[in-house]
């Protein structure tokens, strides 16, 4: 190996490692923001949820694109990780590892939050239909005999003389 393609190997080392490196931190921070999610979710609190919302959003924007950055290292990963020395590989592997398991703990947060907040509007969906048919029924018995004969009891008695 040639001194100008070992720079250029240490030089995308030192890219990739900052990558990861900033990748496992916006990991981190998602998880801390994960946990989050799942106290408000839990307690019902959807404003405070909505703004947490926004703020992962925006740590997921920043993945994305250190997500573009990392791509050219994805596409040649075996060959760039055979020229790793030891040193190297004890560096960028647990940083992929820790990196990996973050975001499968982030996901499974998700998916149990997206069940009980798809739970919670279903429990609503059912007590809005019963409500209307709570006010189905007040109108059915409203504009029912019973209704239609007081009202036409009072129409009589407001035209019928007090005399009788």
């Amino acid at each position: 190996m040639t001194a100008t393609n070992e720079t250029a190997i240490c030089a995308d080392v030192s890219r990739l490692t900052g990558l990861l490196s900033r990748q496992l931190k916006l990991f981190e921070h998602l998880g801390e923001l994960s946990e989050q999610q799942t106290q408000y979710v839990d307690e019902g609190q959807s404003q405070d949820l909505l703004a947490l919302l926004a703020q992962r959003q925006q740590l997921i924007d920043q993945l994305e694109k250190i997500n573009g950055d990392l791509q050219p290292f994805r596409s040649q990963w075996d060959i760039l990780w055979q020229r790793l020395d030891p040193s190297q590989r004890r560096t960028v592997g647990p940083l992929v590892q820790q990196a990996q398991q973050l975001l499968g703990q982030i996901m499974d947060s998700d998916d149990h939050d997206r069940d009980q907040l798809q739970e919670a509007r279903g429990q609503i969906s059912s007590q809005l239909g019963q409500v209307n048919q709570i006010g189905a029924a007040r109108r059915a018995y409203a504009g029912g005999p019973a209704a239609q004969t007081a009202g036409a009891a009072a129409r009589r008695g407001r035209f019928m003389s007090q005399e009788g």
